[in-house]
């Protein structure tokens, strides 16, 4: 008989379970169910036995519309008497560290944490070493990485499909670095196949207003951490960045191209593309007849799903065959993407430089929501 396997939920907002009101009928962005609440009741042998929110009202509305028999307004106290297998972290950015870390320290077998991962290379460490230390699976909220389009582009890079792999291309919107520019490094990462960073270079896009105030995503050096007034706090507005890693490969993220959302894996005889936020997906390739002339190429069949019940099954899989490492979004890959964000921010900071690894300044603080 197979097992069943507890889980809680931290955080009782918008990507706990409630986000699935936003999509729509045909929507192939991303697919329901998509909050945590909902995709643990999608797989087989997970049941959410209690939730916490120091808000209480949130708290009962969430948990009886999931049918939640555990309340708490204290994650340590439900943590420690509900003695769970997996942890879902769905708080703003700045609990998730210590709500990861005390899970790990108390018994969770795998912890699945939204973006961003936390707000500084310090927490990251910190996390990475709770994980690390207590043999806990990890996976993390940039959904692009379990999507099963995104992992066939992978695919025929790594097959030879399309030829020598060269880079990653990425149009996008101008998100805030931590929470929404966090996708797209993790997907370029995932593309290539999570290469060793060597140095990255970013261009940080910085507004003030009618009174010549900074708006958002300014860099306060006096509290070495990134300030604003919008609802992320001072998440800075990526613009654009480069990123280039040990195996010769390199991402390129234009961030300043409105809301297109497309990735494009390039090779030498081929590309893969993503278009349409995760809509639809097509490849081509060099024809025969000229360079200078491509034709498709037939793109691998997959059946779609919901990249949180995958990350979900993947976590309890990991802790049925003890293998912690063996998740997608794995701590150390999810930690080799949040130091590349930080570098983003340090080249900023610094004109452009190349920022090489590993980033010095472990305790610059950027908020997130």
């Amino acid at each position: 008989m197979t097992r069943e396997y507890r889980a809680v939920i931290v955080g009782a907002g918008r990507k706990a379970g409630p986000i699935d009101d936003e999509r729509g009928p045909g929507d192939r962005a991303w697919l329901k169910p998509w909050g945590h609440a909902s995709a643990y009741q999608a797989v087989p042998g997970c049941r959410v036995v209690a939730a916490a929110d120091p808000l209480e009202d949130k708290l009962h509305r969430f948990c009886d519309r999931y049918d939640i028999p555990g309340r708490y307004s204290d994650y340590r106290r439900m943590i420690e008497r509900e003695q769970p297998d997996l942890v879902s972290v769905t708080t703003w950015a700045g609990l998730h560290a210590e709500v990861a870390i005390f899970a790990a320290e108390h018994g969770a077998r795998g912890i699945y944490v939204e973006k961003a991962l936390c707000g500084s290379l310090a927490e990251a460490d910190a996390i990475r070493a709770a994980c690390q230390r207590h043999r806990v699976a990890f996976n993390y909220g940039a959904g692009r990485r379990y999507r099963p389009g995104y992992c066939k582009m992978r695919d025929m890079g790594a097959s030879g499909e399309l030829g020598e792999v060269r880079g990653v291309i990425i149009n996008c919107g101008m998100g805030g670095l931590m929470h929404g520019q966090s996708h797209m490094v993790d997907t370029a990462m995932h593309l290539l196949g999570d290469p060793e960073p060597e140095f990255a270079q970013g261009y940080i896009h910085t507004e003030t207003g009618p009174d010549g105030e900074h708006t958002d995503g300014y860099y306060d050096a006096a509290a070495n951490r990134w300030c604003g007034r919008s609802v992320s706090g001072g998440d800075p507005r990526l613009a654009a960045a480069y990123i280039r890693f040990t195996d010769g490969t390199d991402a390129t993220i234009w961030a300043n191209g409105g809301r297109w959302y497309q990735f494009t894996l390039v090779g030498t005889t081929g590309l893969a593309h993503a278009a349409d936020n995760n809509s639809s997906y097509e490849a081509r390739r060099i024809a025969e007849a000229g360079i200078f002339r491509s034709e498709p190429l037939p793109f691998p069949a997959f059946e779609d799903e919901s990249d949180t019940v995958i990350a979900i099954r993947e976590l309890v899989a990991a802790i049925a065959a003890d293998t912690p490492e063996a998740t997608s979004g794995n701590i150390e890959r999810t930690h080799r993407g949040t130091e590349i964000l930080f570098a983003l921010a340090q080249s900023h900071l610094e004109d452009g430089r190349r920022i090489g690894f590993p980033v010095e300044n472990r305790t610059m603080y950027i908020p997130s929501r």
